[in-house]
């Protein structure tokens, strides 16, 4: 059983062109829905946003994530190609801080069509740009930062597009305006995220940042094998909940019932299938 530490993430208020839906899809009326991003800790629980979050020997003061497109595909139809079939509900990008508690672009009431799906996929891409940002992922699509218990900082960095899938090709995403079951948690096992990676590994590759101290960077061209492993693991540990009580908090129950489970599948940049 899962209890989990909830850092909420609002992705709540009508933005214009939200609305707009492309690709077929064999559902009914439009509904509106509300999503919140969260992450959760399987071995603790709290109701509040932190401005760090310490996991057994590193801690987290960065996590942020440049959502582009939020796709939606009806159920039967996960095993076609392509995204012919899918729904697209927003056109990014939505800036995404996990440790704030807040979100930099806001968006809620999100029209998709009544009926039921077997795939969300998520797709985050490179914020365009050159300069330095505490608060933005300037040049990169996903970027997540902290330090060793010993204070050696480390920066995982991706500036390609990521596509993450959250499916359910067995009982379908139910999306039913009659039942008002229309708002959602998207939620991060941060205790995932690092999962078999060994920071404290002598043969890692470690540079200096722009303040001249001692930094792991991770990404594709240094220490790559851990760039991967950490992309799937973020992948792994993603699942979308149903908010049955709409206080857009997680509690034990909506953990114990998953509606879909992310795939640590590697999704091409650019294919949302």
């Amino acid at each position: 059983m899962k209890t989990g530490l909830l850092l909420l993430i609002t992705l709540c208020s009508l933005i214009s062109g939200c609305g707009g839906a492309t690709g077929g899809t064999d559902s009914g009326n439009p509904d509106k829905i509300s999503m919140q991003m969260l992450i959760y800790q399987a071995s603790d629980f709290f109701n509040h946003s932190l401005a760090q979050l310490e996991l057994s020997n590193i801690t987290f003061n960065k996590a942020l994530f440049a959502l582009d497109k939020i796709h939606f595909r009806s159920s039967g139809k996960c095993k076609q190609p392509g995204t012919s079939s899918d729904t697209e509900i927003i056109e990014g990008p939505i800036l995404i801080d996990l440790l704030s508690n807040q979100a930099i672009m806001e968006l809620s009431e999100l029209e998709i069509p009544d009926g039921f799906y077997c795939r969300i996929t998520l797709r985050f891409k490179k914020i365009a740009g050159n300069i330095s940002s505490d608060t933005i992922p300037i040049g990169n699509s996903i970027l997540i930062g902290g330090e060793r218990s010993d204070g050696i900082a480390f920066e995982f960095a991706v500036t390609s597009t990521q596509g993450l899938k959250l499916e359910n090709d067995k009982t379908g995403i139910a999306i039913n305006k009659a039942t008002q079951q229309n708002r959602f948690l998207i939620g991060f096992d941060i205790e995932q995220w690092f999962q078999n990676i060994d920071l404290f590994d002598n043969n890692l590759e470690i540079g200096i940042n722009s303040q001249g101290e001692p930094t792991i960077f991770i990404n594709e061209s240094i220490n790559p094998s851990l760039y991967e492993q950490i992309i799937l693991n973020i992948k792994k540990s993603a699942a979308l909940f149903s908010d049955n009580d709409n206080d857009f908090n997680l509690d034990q129950t909506e953990q114990q019932q998953p509606l879909a489970e992310g795939d640590s599948v590697v999704i091409p940049a650019g294919d949302g299938s």
